[in-house]
């Protein structure tokens, strides 16, 4: 009787790491022996930032949330749903916390 309709998420993830990535790229063409080091290192990390999904962005960004606000696992899907809700400017739908926490419960945390 009752379908269930999938919406897309209410967030739009927001990625300036192949802008900041350029950016390190060029100076890199033209860094000298002293700056290369740290410039490749710089250029290694923003390239494991682009090759994220919008998903993993989305769920590290609620992981952090709900670090930030004392919540863990163990503290309950109630508890993170509220907690994200809460952290949202004007708040957010219950049924997109909902989905966006279990998101992040269901994605392994950054290794």
């Amino acid at each position: 009787m009752f379908e269930a309709v999938k919406r897309p998420m209410p967030f739009v993830v927001l990625r300036e790491a192949g802008t900041v990535g350029d950016a390190v790229r060029e100076a890199l063409a033209t860094a000298s022996p002293e700056e290369r080091p740290g410039l490749e290192r710089a250029a290694e990390l923003i390239a494991a930032q682009e090759r994220l999904t919008d998903e993993e962005v989305q769920s590290r960004w609620v992981r952090g949330v709900l670090a930030d606000a004392g919540i863990t696992p163990e503290s309950g899907h109630v508890a993170s749903v509220k907690a994200l809700r809460e952290a949202v400017p004007g708040g957010i739908r219950l049924t997109d916390a909902n989905r966006l926490v279990l998101a992040a419960t269901e994605q392994p945390g950054p290794a």
